[in-house]
């Protein structure tokens, strides 16, 4: 299931399931992320990759991730350029992101803003992690229990 509220990412992901021949695979559902139209324990994991910057009200919307999270289920949230990316790739786009980010008035989250997001949330199992070295990436793992 590809969940989001902009038409225009829902359609590029459209396109790239049907280039790569396995559009049967998924479904595609528009909407907002602090009122999601699942049941309750609807997953058994969830991923958002570089969405959480977005959310006008990150405790909410990890809280409905938490809610449409099945017991025994793990999500992955957050964003960062991965520790797979070349070297020079990732200084170059670090240096555009931050860049971007001061032309703007915006910060870096830090671990402490990670960690207050999930704590509004009340989420009870969770861990906050970094992209390796780097630290460029941010991560929240939310666990929940059976």
């Amino acid at each position: 299931v590809f969940f989001d509220i902009s038409q225009k990412s829902l359609d590029q992901s459209k396109e790239n399931f049907k280039n790569a021949n396995v559009d049967n695979r998924a479904s595609f559902i528009r909407g907002d992320v602090h009122c999601m139209p699942f049941a309750d324990d609807s997953f058994d994991f969830i991923m958002s990759r570089g969405s959480i910057w977005f959310w006008a009200f990150p405790d909410k919307a990890l809280r409905e991730v938490y809610r449409i999270l099945k017991p025994g289920g793990v999500a992955i949230v957050g964003g960062g350029l991965g520790r797979y990316l070349p070297p020079s790739m990732h200084k170059r786009l670090s240096q555009a992101l931050k860049q971007g980010m001061e032309n703007r008035g915006e910060s870096r989250p830090t671990m402490l803003s990670f960690t207050a997001m999930v704590e509004a949330s009340a989420i009870p199992d969770y861990r906050i992690m970094t992209d390796g070295a780097s630290g460029t990436g941010r991560w929240i793992e939310i666990h929940k229990q059976n």
